[in-house]
Parts: C-alpha cells; structure tokens; sequence
C-alpha cells in the first residue's frame, strides 16, 4: 500500500507536478515554471516559489481518488489524485458577502502575515476564497463595501481587485494556496499568466456544485485538494511530448491503490 504523504511530499518536489484548491468556479492553481529558480527541497508538505506557494497542513480524514479523464486529443489523457473528505468535514465558512478576516496570521510566507485578508464571499461548499493585501487605497475601498457581494452591479470593489492585483488564497480544511501573480485579464493579455494563478467563473459558481461532473467522485466526499502527477503524454504547458514510459507506470501504481472500482 503506497503512504499517501510521501508520495505527496514526491509531487511537491517533481516540478513537472500540478496542485489545485477550490471548487466548480473558483479555483487557484499551483505550477512551476521552467527556468525559474529552482524551488526549496519539501521536507513538509509545502512549496513556494516567486509566483505563489501551496501548504497541506492535515491529511487527517483524507481519502485520496486517483483517476483518469478523457481529453479532446484522443492519444491523451488528464490524470488526477483528489484529496477528499466527507461532506460535513470538508464545509468552510460559506460567506456570501465580502468580509474582512484580519491580518493573515497563517500565510506561508512571513512577510505576508500582516497582510489583511478579505473572504470574497463566493459562499462555495468546500473553499472560503480571499484575496489578500497591504494596499492601503485597496483596503479602504474593500472595508467600504463589507457586507455586499461582489457581484453587486454598483459595487466598486470587484473593479478595484482587478486593477490592483491583490494575493488570491484559498483556504480549504486541508490547508490553503497561495498566487502572487497577477489577475488574469486585460493587464495580462486575456490569458492566466504562467505558473500559479486563479479562475473565478461566475456562471459555473451559480451551479453550486463541488467538482465538475466528469471527476469521478464516490458519493458523500468531497475534493478538497487535486494533485496532478507528471504527464507520461504531455508537458506543463499542456504541449504534446514523447511518452514517457515512467510516468505512465508510477500512475497506473496510483490507480492501483487509490482508483475507484
């Protein structure tokens, strides 16, 4: 029987691994990217580079779900180890206003924790999604509007963290990610930067759901953290590769143990 937290800490030390936390709609990212500096060794359950960090601080209650899904290329495949608890374990806060939590005591870099985090109110079953800052004009303007949804058409607020670009954090009961990079929008281009980086879609928020239909999920538990393993098939940039044998075997170990039958 493989032991869950080594292999993890493995993925926090491959750079061609992917992590995420959140739900259908809001989700943030963790990737490397080639040729940035290299990252510490994990000794812990942690990683963090320039662009954003991740840390797992439980494994308490975990059921780890490998799978593999189709892609619209027939010669491949996505694969995925979701780390999943029951339903009443895996509930956060379900705010559904924005609301101020204080200086963020428990960021993963020091020089963050006097940084003030505000929940996004996006009320998702197992993510409290936040953003984080030290931005005084930013501050003021999201202090202004606690109390309201984000989505209010005449509130300011959303229009301010797009301009600003604060820390996105989610927070799950398995522990949190952190990205530093900037929002994805028209200051990057129209695309989500490289590495880390955040997707906040109202319309698959509305759906309310904690997982997209095609993750096969058991019944009663819900994904509180997704680990992508190397790609025997494709690179980090989602580009075509030769196979690579190794990888494709060190997954199917993973099936073996932890897929669903």
């Amino acid at each position: 029987m493989l032991d869950l937290e080594t292999v993890l800490r493995d993925g926090m030390n491959d750079p061609d691994a992917g992590w995420n936390m959140g739900s259908f709609g809001a989700i943030a990212e963790f990737h490397h990217v080639a040729g940035d500096p290299p990252a510490p060794i994990a000794e812990a359950l942690e990683q963090t580079t320039s662009r954003g960090a991740i840390r797992i601080d439980t494994l308490q209650g975990v059921r780890p779900v490998a799978y593999e899904t189709l892609n619209p290329k027939p010669h491949r495949w996505s694969q995925t180890v979701s780390l999943c608890l029951p339903e009443k374990d895996a509930r956060m806060n379900r705010r559904d206003v924005l609301t101020a939590l204080g200086p963020d005591t428990d960021a993963i870099r020091s020089e963050n924790h006097d940084a003030v985090l505000f929940d996004m109110g996006l009320a998702q079953p197992q993510v409290d999604f936040c953003i984080r800052t030290s931005d005084s004009v930013l501050i003021e303007v999201l202090q202004a509007q606690e109390g309201r949804s984000l989505f209010d058409h005449d509130n300011p607020a959303m229009g301010a963290i797009l301009r600003a670009h604060p820390h996105r954090v989610a927070l799950t009961r398995l522990g949190r990610v952190e990205v530093y990079q900037m929002i994805g929008g028209p200051d990057t281009g129209g695309t989500s930067p490289e590495g880390p980086h955040t997707h906040v879609l109202p319309k698959l928020l509305r759906a309310n759901r904690t997982h997209s239909a095609n993750a096969p999920i058991p019944k009663g538990w819900v994904p509180c953290c997704s680990f992508h393993p190397k790609s025997a098939v494709s690179g980090r940039l989602g580009e075509d590769k030769t196979f690579d044998p190794e990888a494709f075997d060190r997954f199917q170990t993973l099936l073996a143990d932890w897929g669903i039958n």
